[in-house]
This record gives C-alpha cells, sequence and structure tokens, in this order.
C-alpha cells in the first residue's frame, strides 16, 4: 500500500474516532447553554428531550463515522476506485448543502438580496470553530493523498487485475 493511502486510512480513523469520541463527551456532558434551554422545560419533557439529544448524537456520529471510514476502508484495502470518489463527494456534499438550503430558501427572491441578507446576518454570525476547521483541512489532506500522482497506480492495478 503506498505510503499516501496509508495516511489517508489513518487520518480518516482518527477524525471518525474523534468525531465519536467528542459526540459521547457532549452527549455526556451538556453544555451552559443546553442546560439553561432544558431547565426552562418540564421535569417529564426534560429527561425525554435529554434522552432524544443522547441517542440523536450517537446515532448521527455512529452512522456518519461507519459510511466514512467504510469508503474509506474500501478505497484503501479493496482498492476500489469508486470509494474514494464517493468519499470525496460525500465530503463536498457535506459542506456544500449548507449553502445550497440558505439559497434556495432565502425569504427574498433576487440572488443580489440572498448575497446582500448572507453578508449581514448570515457570514457575520458564523461561528469559526478552529477544530472543525482542522478537521476539515485534515479531510482535504486525506483526499488530496489518496487522489495523488502516487495512490493511482494502487487502483490502476486493482481495475487491471479484475478486467482479466
Amino acid at each position: 500500500m503506498p505510503v499516501n493511502v496509508r495516511l489517508f486510512w489513518w487520518i480518516t480513523v482518527g477524525i471518525a474516532v474523534y468525531s465519536l469520541t467528542t459526540a459521547i463527551w457532549f452527549a455526556t456532558f451538556s453544555s451552559a447553554h443546553e442546560l439553561a434551554a432544558l431547565a426552562k422545560l418540564s421535569a417529564d419533557i426534560r429527561v425525554r428531550a435529554q434522552h432524544v439529544d443522547v441517542i440523536s448524537r450517537l446515532t448521527a456520529s455512529v452512522i456518519w463515522g461507519g459510511v466514512t471510514v467504510w469508503f474509506a476502508w474500501l478505497a484503501a484495502y479493496r482498492r476500489v476506485d469508486w470509494a474514494r470518489w464517493i468519499f470525496a463527494l460525500v465530503f463536498v456534499a457535506q459542506r456544500a448543502i449548507p449553502f445550497v438550503i440558505f439559497f434556495f430558501y432565502a425569504p427574498w427572491p433576487s440572488f443580489a438580496r440572498r448575497l446582500s441578507f448572507a453578508a449581514e446576518n448570515g457570514f457575520a454570525q458564523l461561528r469559526t470553530d478552529p477544530v472543525f476547521d482542522g478537521l476539515t483541512a485534515l479531510t482535504i489532506l486525506s483526499i488530496i493523498l489518496v487522489f495523488s500522482p502516487n495512490a493511482r497506480p494502487w487502483f490502476a492495478r486493482r481495475a487491471a487485475r479484475s478486467a482479466d
């Protein structure tokens, strides 16, 4: 296995493990903002809301992490070329969907108005998260590694072997 593909695999596994670990952490230890919001609810609704919060966080993390690691495993160990393409497309879709939703469901029909609305309200209020930005940068790095010239023969040999 080429070094670039091996790095792609371990970066992907590291990101998935980190994401699952943080989901467990935040499901266990709620933020002060969440606790204040929950305190306003009645006791029975509070318990159900906490339960749904934990289940939804963990379920989403396990599903996304599992799918991500599965595509990375197919690409790295089974040499499945389409898996690396799906991995890259899913990453782009995850990052693009919020912006697509915003531009389709903004309250004004004009694109210029949508853009000015985003500049005044949306983009200015976006919270910057260095960890999210770091994970995004690592994912981009792993995609670059798996599509690098060093990795191409790894997938070409599998395609040539299956064609025989």
